[in-house]
């Protein structure tokens, strides 16, 4: 837990105090001591949110390569392998042809902590190229992968600690796609986390796939 973290929390109990007691004051009849509430709290989050999306805007875009691992809290993601073909499946039925090239990235899921095993929720993973065109996983080129390797688990499995699990995603990728590379996304409270690279208007860590 960083130091933002602690503000976050900080920012966040004191709005819910402060909201509680504006609406108990409210319907007291005290006006003006919860009008007073109220715009202390207006200003504190505004402060903080602009405080937010300054850090965001000005901070430099973090680029890892493949090995280098992506971690939220105790879970960590990482690119082992990636691979291109133009088709996934094993019979005539079950196989997709690609737009473009399918890109075959291998994640390792891993998990630092102690105790049972546990699994990241809010995660998702897309591709990105120099352009800033985002792709997300071909839903039919995944579906015949699975169909074909039925073992394959997704980024929200379950992972013992030291533990280390393979993920396959499939992404349909057009052939003149440049430099492309994976943004591993996360939602939750570090959205609104000062210096969190998944705030609003932070330049997300990509991991470079070349």
């Amino acid at each position: 837990m960083t130091v933002f973290d602690l503000v976050f929390i900080c920012v966040f109990l004191g709005s819910v105090v402060s909201l509680i007691a504006t609406l108990i004051n409210a319907f007291r009849g005290r006006r003006k001591a919860a009008q007073k509430t109220a715009k202390v709290l207006s200003v504190v989050l505004g402060v903080y949110l602009a405080i937010t999306a300054l850090v965001a805007i000005i901070s430099p875009q973090k680029v890892l390569t493949r090995g280098q691992s992506r971690c939220f809290d105790e879970m960590c993601f990482t690119v082992s392998d990636v691979t291109q073909c133009q088709t996934v499946g094993t019979r005539s039925h079950n196989t997709s042809t690609a737009h473009g090239s399918f890109y075959l990235v291998t994640i390792d899921v891993s998990c630092r902590g102690h105790g049972r095993a546990q699994s990241e929720g809010g995660v998702g993973a897309s591709l990105v190229d120099t352009t800033g065109h985002t792709y997300e996983a071909s839903v039919i080129g995944q579906r015949d992968y699975d169909a074909a390797h039925v073992s394959n688990l997704p980024l929200t499995a379950r992972v013992t600690p030291g533990d280390t699990v393979p993920c396959v995603l499939v992404f349909d990728v057009p052939s003149d796609a440049k430099d492309v590379s994976l943004h591993v996304s996360h939602s939750g409270p570090g959205l609104f986390i000062i210096g969190d690279d998944e705030s609003p208007l932070h330049k997300p860590t990509i991991i470079r796939l070349n």
